[in-house]
């Protein structure tokens, strides 16, 4: 398995940080989506595209939203796309391609 690296990640997690999102969003998050964010909360991976196995263009994401500390975290952008109806529930958006990254 490859170790994806990140940068320009923001400080450390704790354990609370993920209930509260999991409260926030009535969901449970994956195990490996949380040790994912205890070790890397946010961030731009070194390496960014990841292959489908079903004959799909690779993937790009470009970063990784925070899920605390910053303007625009996992629940932030969520609750966000939830209001202006563009997101089903059901989704939970925590990555940025290059076109909806913003550099402001």
């Amino acid at each position: 398995m490859f170790e994806n690296r990140f940068s320009q990640d923001k400080a450390a997690l704790t354990p609370a940080d993920l209930d509260h999102l999991e409260s926030a969003i009535g969901k449970q998050l994956p195990t490996s989506f949380k040790n994912h964010y205890l070790r890397y909360n946010g961030g731009m991976p070194e390496r960014a595209y990841w292959v489908s196995e079903d004959d799909f263009e690779p993937i790009e994401v470009v970063a990784f939203k925070p899920i605390a500390i910053g303007d625009s975290t996992v629940l932030s952008t969520y609750q966000l796309m939830l209001n202006k109806q563009v997101l089903p529930a059901h989704l939970l958006p925590f990555a940025n391609d290059w076109a909806v990254i913003s550099f402001a």
